[in-house]
């Protein structure tokens, strides 16, 4: 059996470091880089606050970590977690207690919020400024105390009149209306009992009242807007860690106090790899996954020469195609470029098998391509991100090999899910 010259499967890690399986003697740690604390899921489940610069685990996937790579993200909604502030917009009929709730953090610091009046759109909400044309995210954490339903509507036709309806007890989407193209929307179990809910869509005019409103419903269809009459006053839902945020995806949770909060970008480099990694022949393995597309127009890894980007074989989703594209550049020419469609939100094993004249890619199994293309002997040397994009994935594993004892069913067994 091949074994790797260069193995990184996240486990071991400190400040600045994320530690290499092999080799064993630290040549292939990887550097890691943020600015800022940002959060995670820990293995029990709850989210966690991680320092500045220590790689983030996570574990919302399952029982194994991935390294969570994200880039730049600002939770626009303050007080994100005391709903008794006045930025937050209250009909009259909302009672709130914050006192001794479990959230998914794991602290006692989630809020009930009790309709008891009734009318179109019981809703609690708060407003930030948008533009038009631009997608923006919307999440929180809630749980059934007795109300089952619960709606997200937009504000003032500035997200096209959109309502989605979500159940708190099945953990589906009831009922959803006026959608634009633009609509996306999930529920997802989290900890301690809640749901993570998530709302998407684009801004159809440029305000400073941007605001896709939590609303307190009865039924599952319910309509947007629809007076159901008084609530009885009983049933309730625990909220926790409202975000707010442009794009089109939920990233990590971002939590905010009296500004909003911006959480930087998380950064990974390997320099000094000569003597594990051959130029002439070898395989660049990832199980990994590509969340949705950043703003930027790359979003991946490359192996290169040293801090330049004249030598280089690159793995990176595109934003332009929305595939998996694979480019291979010796001396500044582009020797390949092609393109793969892979599963977005969900993890590929993905294998490049470079040498030249039979260069092949495996992708979950199966064997996508063979490329003729005939090139020299490559200086490399990094693994770091190249072209300016930005990061945005969850890796689970990352080796290299070299031509020892390479085979196509080698290759297939390796990248099977």
């Amino acid at each position: 059996m091949a074994i790797p010259t260069l193995t990184i499967i996240p486990s071991g890690y400190k400040a600045g470091k994320l530690y290499s399986v092999l080799p064993t003697n630290g040549d292939g740690d990887f550097t890691t880089t943020r600015s800022t604390t940002a959060t995670r899921v820990n293995k029990n489940g709850l989210i966690e606050t991680m320092a500045t610069n220590v790689p983030r685990l996570d574990y919302l996937d399952g029982n194994c970590p991935s390294l969570l790579i994200e880039d730049v993200g600002e939770n626009l909604q303050r007080y994100s977690e005391d709903f008794t502030n006045s930025l937050w917009t209250k009909s009259s009929g909302i009672t709130i207690d914050s006192a001794n709730y479990a959230s998914p953090d794991g602290g006692l610091n989630a809020s009930k919020l009790t309709p008891t009046t009734g009318g179109t759109s019981v809703i609690l909400r708060q407003f930030s400024s948008v533009i038009s044309g631009d997608l923006y995210t919307q999440t929180f954490y809630v749980k059934s105390d007795g109300l089952r339903y619960v709606q997200v509507i937009s504000s003032f036709n500035v997200f096209s009149n959109i309502y989605v309806n979500f159940d708190l007890q099945e953990g589906v989407v009831s009922a959803v209306g006026g959608s634009p193209s633009s609509l996306e929307y999930s529920i997802e179990k989290s900890s301690n009992g809640f749901w993570r809910i998530t709302v998407s869509s684009a801004a159809t005019s440029t305000t400073s009242a941007g605001s896709l409103h939590l609303s307190f419903i009865k039924t599952a269809t319910t309509a947007r807007s629809v007076n159901e009459g008084n609530f009885n006053g009983t049933d309730s839902i625990i909220l926790w860690g409202m975000q707010f945020e442009t794009g089109d995806r939920a990233t990590s949770y971002i939590p905010t106090i009296s500004t909003t909060v911006t959480r930087s970008a998380d950064g990974i480099v390997k320099t000094t790899l000569n003597n594990y990694i051959d130029g002439v022949e070898g395989v660049i393995y990832s199980d990994i996954k590509f969340d949705k597309l950043t703003t930027s127009s790359f979003n991946g890894l490359a192996i290169v020469e040293g801090t330049g980007s004249s030598d280089l074989i690159s793995f990176y989703f595109s934003s332009s195609t929305e595939k998996l594209k694979l480019i291979v550049k010796q001396g500044g020419v582009t020797l390949t470029e092609e393109d793969y469609t892979i599963p977005l939100n969900s993890f590929s094993k993905i294998a490049l098998w470079y040498k030249s004249g039979a260069l092949k890619m495996f992708i979950n199994g199966v064997l996508v391509s063979t490329n003729t293309t005939a090139f020299n002997k490559f200086a490399f040397e990094q693994i770091r991100s190249v072209f300016g994009g930005t990061l945005h994935f969850k890796l689970r594993d990352f080796r290299i090999y070299d031509s020892n004892l390479i085979t196509d069913s080698f290759l297939t067994e390796l990248t099977t899910l």
